[in-house]
């Protein structure tokens, strides 16, 4: 029973079948026996990913004591998200508006009270073709408090009759977190 509890305490820890079998000179496939042998839950591929690229934890940590200031940033924030369409990416949380302030206020509930690091919030532009990209960059990046360095490349639409007639001056913004997990707890 030493070798169940040591599988499972390296397993818990985060590390592979892979890795546990070097450490115990085993192969992946024996240290899977044992696993099943054992009662040892194994992850799913996705779980063993997200641990593989998250070893420390979750990049974020959600804010449980919130004081009335912060509830109702919560709130704001999260209606923002479920009104918002953005949600054909099961993989991230993501906003888009025209608005500097709608989006100012998710980028605070993503910092401040879900706890993610502000070098992870990413933006993305959509402009108009008669937009110049750099002035359109240069407004969201002073607008949202991010640097243009976390700007994914910018969409210019082509000047085609009728479309996208309500995309603002400065262009649509979208500001997003690509992780799994977050998006999982803010669509329960």
């Amino acid at each position: 029973m030493l070798e169940a509890a040591a599988i499972s305490d390296m397993y818990t820890r985060g590390m592979s079948a892979s890795e546990i079998g070097r450490r115990l000179g085993l192969s992946p496939s024996q240290i899977f026996h044992r696993m099943d042998r054992y009662g040892i839950k194994r992850r799913s591929r996705s779980e063993a990913a997200y641990k593989k690229r998250n070893p420390l934890g979750d990049p974020f940590h959600i804010k449980r004591e919130l004081v009335q200031e912060e509830r109702v940033l919560k709130s704001v924030a999260v209606g923002l998200y479920w009104a918002d369409a953005c949600k054909s990416n099961p993989l991230s949380v993501r906003i888009s508006h025209t608005d500097p302030q709608v989006l100012r206020t998710f980028v605070v509930f993503l910092r401040d009270i879900c706890g993610v690091s502000q070098n992870k919030i990413r933006v993305t532009l959509i402009v108009n073709h008669k937009m110049l990209v750099k002035e359109a960059e240069s407004f969201w990046s002073e607008q949202l408090g991010l640097p243009v360095a976390q700007f994914s490349k910018t969409t210019v639409l082509k000047g085609k009759k009728g479309i996208h007639r309500r995309i603002q001056h400065y262009g649509t913004a979208t500001v997003q977190v690509h992780n799994q997990k977050l998006r999982q707890l803010l669509d329960r």
